[in-house]
C-alpha cells in the first residue's frame, strides 16, 4: 500500500490511537536530509510512544531511554502493512525527513538448559 498523508488536524489523534498498539514493537529512527546525509538515531530499540504537541508544535518518539523531538513539522506519513503501520515519515521545517520503522520482535526459542 502507498504511503498515506495525514493531515495536521489528524495528528493528534493518529498519535494516541498508534501509541496504545506499539507495545511490545521495536523502532529504528533515521534522519535523512540534503545536508548530512542518512543516519541513524536509534535501531531496534522498544518504543514507547508518539506524541504531538500542538502547542509546541512538535512530535515527539519515544523510545526506551531515548526520546527524539521533531520541531515544526511539515508532513507526517504513514505505510501500512498486512500487520499494521510499519512505518512513519515526518518532514520537518529544515526538509529533513525522521523516518520511523516498526517491527515485532524476534521469538527465538528458548536456550537449552
Amino acid at each position: 500500500m502507498p504511503s498515506q498523508k495525514l493531515e495536521r488536524s489528524q495528528w493528534s489523534a493518529f498519535c494516541d490511537r498508534l501509541s496504545s498498539a506499539l507495545t511490545g514493537k521495536l523502532a529504528r529512527v533515521e534522519i535523512a536530509s540534503q545536508s548530512i546525509g542518512a543516519q541513524v538515531e536509534a535501531s531496534w530499540v522498544p518504543i514507547v510512544g508518539l506524541s504531538y504537541d500542538t502547542s509546541g508544535d512538535t512530535i515527539s518518539i519515544m523510545l526506551e531511554g531515548i526520546e527524539h523531538s521533531v520541531q515544526h513539522p511539515r508532513e507526517l506519513y504513514y505505510d501500512y502493512g498486512p500487520d499494521g503501520i510499519v512505518s512513519i515519515g515526518i518532514r520537518d521545517e529544515t526538509d529533513a525527513w525522521q523516518i520511523v520503522r516498526l517491527r515485532e520482535p524476534l521469538m527465538l526459542p528458548m536456550p537449552p538448559t
